[in-house]
């Protein structure tokens, strides 16, 4: 639904009474007296996107504006209302003191939880009273008798149905709510957590928070929703940790969830806080796990896909390395990673932030026997907070954090041995940050270590401009540089997470995110080709001899549309030559093998190594990667070798499809035969490939990407622009 804005007219009463206003005090809206200035200007907007008509536990989110029009400072003061985080007897609320002269601030804490109520009378309106002040107390008063009274909002009267029951296809980027403030009993709901489990199951977890939207030592649970179907729906939320509400002395909570799947072993992890009666700001040092002023470090696991979960386990001695330094450790939410490359293949990674000496550090927390043990790294830098890492093509890893302390970019670190110690701290300017979380994949984690593919990152979050329109950015040289962004929501959003998903999951990326007033919490799923690049591969896996070779080129379809008329055109080394194939069809989530064939001159040694890049293209001209092709061999005196063919080869322009792997050429329907050669007698200044008119280029592979948009992008050697 459209997100609707209402903009409420401000309506005055100057009055120079001292006495604390009550609601029923205000008079009724009326204009200024001829020549009155009022000295505060207050507006109040809705910030929903819930419609016209609301159901009941709906919750209507405002955002309150106050300008102070004097010379001096002054308090907003908030003095009555019917919105909850309105007045000064919550913790959040809208007062907002010493408001600077001619200074414009905003509140957006001020929301109401549509009851039975409500719905009985029909509709609910906004009421709210402010007075200027001098002091914070809102004693000293400067003006009184401002009102600002909201539209009447009409109730249907049931509870909202919940679109994310129902099987739905849904499109790129079409996002549904797993949740939403007030419903279910909790009062918001925020922090999104995202994972595919070994079985292809999608996994979202995300705080519940009960009374009020605070974090930690609120008595927040952790929920989890479970897909089945590819994200299609989700089954009722369960609480997979819960906490504990009451008094101070009594409540304790989990909040800021992060999910880790051990693809080895099938095992799920869930990492938070737990936390007594101190959270992050006060947390005393230690690591006694009963210490109710010390925010603890807890883990549960699941053994079965998400359907259920362990007793949680407090690790906070486990990852403490100093226990006079290091304070109010907590997992940086949304998901960590299982290494794929080199020694440190298997081992699970789950980023933390810390108080390190009064600072703020990021720390990876690892385990090498499947998450039996937790070990914590070295900190790393100042002024970190929440951070996510990712895994480079040749299994470095990349720590990427939110700045604290006035940071107004990503903070990057490298690190060679698997998260124990990392490099320099530097900002990366090409990503700015909103202080906010964020999320960070490789978009084709089981790509071979070193591809192409290997290189491809993703990355989201909010705009430059605050935590509103969520980006989606993407890299393809691990980070080094970042292409186009593209929005994928409008407005409010705050903090999100992605996921690759594999085949059983659906496919694409699944993206979990807070929408509009924070606690909305979206799901959509997207794809390279909602990004606007074509998400091919392709490769080949030949050695040849001198003389003319015939190569089988798997071309495959990792994206959700289908593409016609897939060109594969190869570049070679001088002397070299090879021919442009075309795949006629290819069905998302397919595969097609071709035949090409490559001319090797005599000049060429065994043993020699010829690189050569290659651009896999539909009608534009897509991004070019590189690749090696071997001789074994050198045709004998006669032209001719062991396994070559005849000038009877076809040559092969485009390609079908084949379930079973074999090579199929569509020109002849004949199977083509890995390496075998044509006994051209060409000589060393002719084109042995002019009989077939082909193009000359090579064939080789890795993986390939073309920018649907025509934008300039690095793999490899080289970039095509669109003409």
């Amino acid at each position: 639904m459209q997100r609707k804005i209402r903009k409420i007219a401000l309506t005055v009463v100057a009055s120079l009474a001292t006495a604390t206003m009550s609601l029923a005090a205000v008079a009724p809206a009326q204009a200024n007296d001829a020549g009155a200035s009022p000295a505060l200007s207050v507006t109040m907007e809705r910030s929903d996107d819930l419609g016209d008509s609301v159901y009941i536990g709906d919750s209507i989110a405002y955002t309150i504006t106050y300008t102070n029009n004097t010379s001096s400072p002054i308090t907003a003061f908030p003095a009555a209302g019917n919105l909850t985080g309105l007045l000064t007897t919550e913790s959040s609320n809208c007062r907002y003191a010493n408001l600077a002269a001619g200074d414009t601030k905003t509140c957006t804490t001020a929301r109401h939880l549509i009851t039975q109520e409500d719905a009985d009378a029909g509709s609910f309106t906004a009421h709210t009273a402010w007075k200027a002040t001098l002091d914070r107390d809102g004693s000293q008063i400067v003006q009184d008798g401002i009102t600002v009274d909201g539209e009447a909002i009409a109730i249907i009267n049931e509870s909202r149905p919940d679109p994310s029951f129902t099987p739905t296809e849904r499109e790129d980027n079409e996002a549904v709510s797993l949740n939403h403030a007030g419903a279910y009993g909790y009062y918001c709901y925020r922090i999104p957590a995202l994972t595919e489990a070994a079985n292809g199951w999608i996994i979202a977890a995300y705080d519940g928070r009960p009374g009020s939207c605070r974090d930690s030592p609120n008595p927040n649970s952790i929920m989890v929703r479970i897909s089945k179907d590819g994200g299609k729906s989700f089954e009722p939320q369960k609480e997979a940790i819960q906490g504990h509400t009451g008094t101070l002395e009594e409540q304790y909570g989990f909040s800021d969830p992060s999910l880790v799947t051990d693809e080895e072993t099938g095992e799920l992890f869930l990492f938070s806080t737990k936390s007594y009666e101190r959270g992050l700001v006060n947390s005393d040092f230690g690591v006694d796990p009963n210490d109710r002023h010390v925010l603890q470090a807890s883990v549960v696991s699941s053994k079965d896909n998400g359907a259920t979960w362990s007793k949680p386990r407090i690790i906070t001695s486990d990852i403490t390395d100093d226990p006079t330094a290091w304070a109010a450790r907590f997992a940086t939410s949304g998901r960590g990673i299982q290494m794929k490359y080199g020694e440190y293949a298997g081992r699970l990674v789950q980023q933390y932030a810390f108080w390190n000496n009064g600072a703020m550090s990021a720390v990876s927390v690892y385990s090498d026997d499947h998450g039996t043990t937790w070990h914590a790294g070295k900190p790393v830098g100042t002024g970190m907070d929440e951070n996510k890492v990712v895994e480079l093509s040749d299994g470095t890893l990349m720590l990427n954090s939110r700045p604290s302390a006035g940071g107004k970019y990503r903070k990057i670190a490298y690190s060679h041995d698997g998260g124990q110690t990392y490099g320099e701290v530097t900002e990366d300017t090409n990503l700015p940050d909103p202080a906010n979380n964020a999320g960070l994949i490789r978009a084709f984690p089981n790509a071979a270590e070193g591809s192409a593919a290997a290189k491809i990152l993703l990355y989201s979050s909010a705009s430059p401009e605050g935590r509103k329109n969520g980006l989606i950015r993407i890299s393809f040289d691990d980070g080094k540089t970042w292409a186009k962004q593209q929005l994928f929501k409008s407005g409010a959003m705050s903090y999100s997470v992605l996921a690759p998903f594999d085949a059983k999951a659906g496919g694409g990326y699944g993206l979990f995110y807070e929408g509009s007033a924070l606690d909305d919490m979206k799901f959509t799923k997207i794809s390279l080709d909602w990004l606007g690049y074509l998400p091919v591969t392709a490769s080949v896996d030949s050695e040849v001899t001198t003389g003319m070779n015939t190569v089988q080129v798997t071309v495959s379809n990792l994206g959700n549309r289908d593409y016609s008329n897939v060109g594969i055109t190869p570049s070679v080394p001088q002397g070299w030559m090879a021919e442009k194939v075309t795949v006629s069809k290819l069905a998302a989530g397919e595969s097609a093998t071709v035949t090409a064939k490559v001319y090797v001159p005599d000049t060429a040694k065994v043993g020699d190594t010829a690189v050569a890049s290659f651009a896999v293209n539909t009608d534009l001209e897509g991004i070019e990667g590189s690749g090696t092709l071997k001789v074994i061999a050198q045709e004998s005196t006669d032209g001719n070798s062991g396994n070559s063919n005849t000038d009877s080869t076809q040559d092969t322009n485009s390609g079908g499809t084949n379930s079973n792997g074999t090579s199929q050429d569509t020109t002849t329907g004949n199977t083509a035969k890995k390496n075998s050669l044509s006994a051209t007698a060409a000589g060393k200044n002719a084109n042995p490939l002019a009989k077939t008119g082909t193009s000359v280029t090579t064939v080789l592979a890795i993986v390939m990407l073309a920018s649907l948009c025509g934008a300039p992008l690095v793999i490899g050697q080289r970039v095509r622009r669109k003409k």
